[in-house]
């Protein structure tokens, strides 16, 4: 089962070329500049500390969020604005990518919105 689901993946990204590492990029630079506001408000040398392992699997996790949410939308299971005849700019992906790196609330929202709307509920707004 999770082989089919990567192989689907892989033939999704395979066909979109340029925008899967636009995408990619942009979440990963999202989720780090995050990591680094996140830097501010340490007080303790000791949290430095513990934040260092954290750094190095920050912009890969901000990538995954981008390539979901490219999936998400190449799929047509999700749509945003900034389509054009149906499908979505390289900029508009880089953006929704970058949101999706930088702001773990939109990302978690959508997925939230993608999983309420299989099970036929209506997704809360919250």
């Amino acid at each position: 089962m999770l082989g089919l689901a990567a192989l689907l993946i892989v033939d999704t990204l395979w066909d979109l070329e340029l925008n899967v590492p636009i995408t990619a990029l942009a979440g990963a630079i999202g989720s780090t500049l995050a990591g680094f506001f996140k830097l501010r408000e340490l007080v303790r040398i000791t949290d430095l500390r513990f934040l260092k392992t954290g750094m190095y699997i920050q912009p890969v996790i901000g990538a995954a969020a981008a390539l979901l949410l490219l999936v998400l939308l190449e799929s047509g299971i999700l749509e945003l604005p900034g389509a054009r005849d149906g499908q979505p700019s390289t900029a508009a992906l880089a953006t929704y990518g970058f949101i999706a790196g930088y702001s773990e609330p939109f990302f978690l929202g959508v997925v939230r919105r993608v999983a309420g709307s299989g099970d036929g509920q209506k997704p809360s707004s919250g």
